[in-house]
């Protein structure tokens, strides 16, 4: 179970009167994903005015100014706060010394047919996206540069020479992850799959056949593919993730999906740009 640490910087007037005596009290609290933590009274001053300010990884959440804020974005882990030196508050109100932070944080992976499935696609070399939803990056067959899965310029220069390497020696995927085979596909995809739109981009959930969650199913978003000259095609409704299996060798296997339909035995052209989802 993933845990991070919560800083929470409670911000307290000293004199109900003049703001210039605003001083900061800090507690630091590890707490685990979907628990939550209620400041004790006896680690807050009280009778005190509370000034809230909430950020997320140091920057300002808009209208987050009550006593409780609830994480509900797909992310791995976020650090809350408030800041050290907030402007002053202009609620006079006495509030009681207890503030309650909940998570729900992304799990770094599902498992899915006995096979930990990651909940993000590959960004840069040996990275995740930040996001279930994000796009991440475009590979080509056994190659480790990381090619912009947005924009008609792929970035860096596309290399279009052919590619016949029979396996995958270099492994994009963080340590301790590969890129799925055939098989591995063949059995997400018999696990049950459907349609879906999270966080405004369109792909599927595999692992169910209805009711996923990003804790119970994986999010494959519909980030289309650069063709073997670099053209990006088919974003927003079609994705192809490779395989570490290769049909011969110009083209390996890749799950593909559009609309309602998924196929995890289509090739492509190993000079082809596709989406990486690693396994364990």
């Amino acid at each position: 179970m993933k845990k991070f640490i919560l800083m929470l910087f409670v911000c307290l007037l000293a004199e109900l009167v003049g703001f210039s005596n605003l001083s900061a009290q800090t507690i630091n609290k590890t707490i685990y994903n979907c628990s939550a933590f209620t400041i004790p009274k006896a680690e807050a001053a009280s009778p005190a005015l509370f000034a809230y300010r909430w950020l997320e990884n140091g920057t300002e959440i808009e209208d987050a100014t009550t006593t409780t804020y609830t994480i509900v974005k797909d992310k791995a882990a976020v650090t809350l706060g408030i800041p050290s030196q907030p402007t002053a508050p202009t609620d006079t109100t006495k509030s009681t010394p207890a503030i309650t932070a909940t998570t729900n944080a992304l799990p770094e992976y599902v498992t899915i047919a006995g096979k930990k499935w990651a909940t993000r696609n590959v960004d840069a070399y040996q990275t995740f996206a930040s996001n279930a939803h994000d796009y991440g990056k475009f590979y080509q067959w056994n190659r480790t540069t990381a090619y912009l899965a947005t924009g008609s310029d792929p970035s860096p220069a596309w290399t279009e020479t052919s590619i016949t390497d029979t396996t995958w020696s270099a492994n994009p995927c963080p340590p301790g992850w590969s890129i799925p085979s055939i098989r591995d596909f063949e059995n997400l995809d018999n696990a049950g799959y459907y349609d879906a739109t999270v966080s405004g981009v369109y792909g599927k959930w595999y692992g169910k056949e209805s009711g996923c969650t990003l804790k119970t199913c994986i999010f494959l978003p519909a980030v289309g593919y650069r063709s073997r000259n670099g053209t990006l095609d088919f974003q927003g409704s079609l994705s192809y993730y490779w395989s570490s299996t290769q049909l011969n060798s110009t083209n390996g296997f890749a799950l593909t999906f559009i609309n309602n339909y998924s196929n995890y035995g289509y090739d492509s052209n190993k000079a082809s740009g596709c989406s990486l989802r690693c396994v364990k």
